[in-house]
Parts: C-alpha cells; structure tokens; sequence
C-alpha cells in the first residue's frame, strides 16, 4: 500500500510541475512576443512611409518631366494616352470620366464640356446641370474609338470644321 501512496504523490508532483512554465518555454514566448512588435515596428514604418513615396513621386515627375496623374475622385483608373488624346484634341479643360461596367468587353468613357465651351440648351442645362459627353466603347478599339469620339465632339462645338468628302 505504501507504494501506491508514493506513486499517487509522484503523479501528484508531476501535476503540480507542469502547471509551471520551464526556462525553454518562456524563452518561446519572448521570442513570439518580439516577433510581433517587430512585425508591429514594420507595419508603423510602412504606414509612415506614405508620405516618402510622395516625394519621390515628386521627384520623379520633376526630373522626367511626366505628370503622374492620380485616379480620377470616382477611383477609376484613367490611362495617360486617353488623357493625352483628349488634352490634344479638345483641350485640358475637358474632364474625363471611365465607367467599367462589372460584364462585358467595353467601358463607358464620358466627357465632361466646361460650361464656358458647352452647347447645350436652357432646358438641357435646367434638367441636367452639366453637358456630359458619353461613348461605349470596346477595349480592342478604344485608342481609336475615344480619337473620333473627341473629334465629334469638337466639330459640334464648332471647335474644328466638318471634313467634306467630294465624290
């Protein structure tokens, strides 16, 4: 019976010693806590890096001489040679605007008139406050598609003459 007490206490023992952590244990659990503070570190440093990567945008558009141009204010990406064609052809007071439709092979691209530069009528501009531009276009076409769509726009605004074919 005596030994059966000792081997009861020795279980109890066991018990009450893992109940504590060993030397290697905490040695474990610093070494996870200091990789997440410098895990923390990183992020805080990525997040305060933010305005560096403006300076150096900055910088890059100085020396280069190419304008950079954010989203426009709906988050739509607008690409610089649609810019560039719309800049050339109707001038850089036009707006743009690009609607991706969630299906489909195309987009929307819409052109903005400033008002100082718009056609529209008294009642067109009562019920819809802006003259806005739109044209579907297909991606396989869209260079040449938004060229002609701003060359019609600028011959209704009588910004160039109407090309007359002769037969």
């Amino acid at each position: 019976m005596s030994e059966t007490l000792t081997n009861k206490e020795e279980k109890k023992n066991k018990k009450e010693k893992q109940e504590f952590a060993s030397t290697k244990d905490l040695e474990t659990l610093v070494s996870v806590v200091s990789g997440l503070a410098e895990s923390i570190e990183k992020l805080n440093q990525k997040i305060d890096n933010k305005p560096q990567e403006q300076e150096l945008k900055d910088k890059f558009e100085e020396k280069s001489g190419v304008h950079i141009k954010p989203e426009d204010s709906s988050g739509n990406y607008i690409p610089p040679k649609w810019r560039e064609i719309v800049n050339k052809i109707l001038g850089e007071d036009f707006g743009i605007k690009v609607v991706y439709p969630d299906s489909g092979s195309g987009f929307l691209f819409k052109i903005i008139v400033p008002e100082s530069k718009s056609n529209m009528t008294e009642t067109h501009r009562m019920r819809h406050k802006t003259d806005v531009r739109t044209k579907a276009l297909g991606y396989s076409d869209a260079i040449s598609g938004i060229q002609v769509f701003c060359e019609k726009i600028a011959v209704n605004l009588g910004m160039k003459k109407r090309k007359v074919i002769n037969e």
